[in-house]
């Protein structure tokens, strides 16, 4: 868990470029849904949201006991996704998934 708590200080820091590093490294050492989950995390705050999407889907299928937190996290991506995409789109705020 040493890249993971890594990454960790880098979000707590404010660094999450140098969290995104440390979290592909414990997913190449430790594949986890922690890892995953916190890796969904980041992508949401850099506004990756398909990212985002992607790595709480593989959270999700690693562990049956933190779905429902995952779960969550993961329809607000699906909802910030969709909300970026209407407002480039040109038509405001409103993403018609009830966000």
């Amino acid at each position: 868990y040493l890249w993971l708590d890594m990454a960790r200080v880098r979000i707590h820091l404010g660094d999450l470029p140098g969290s995104l590093k440390a979290l592909e490294r414990s997913i190449q050492v430790e594949p986890s849904a922690r890892a995953f989950a916190t890796l969904g995390s980041v992508y949401s705050q850099l506004r990756r949201h398909d990212a985002a999407i992607q790595a709480y889907t593989r959270a999700i299928d690693l562990s049956a006991s933190s779905r429902p937190l995952i779960r969550l996290e993961l329809g607000r991506a699906h909802c910030e996704r969709a909300r970026l995409r209407q407002s480039a789109r040109g038509r405001g705020r409103k993403s018609g998934c009830g966000c």
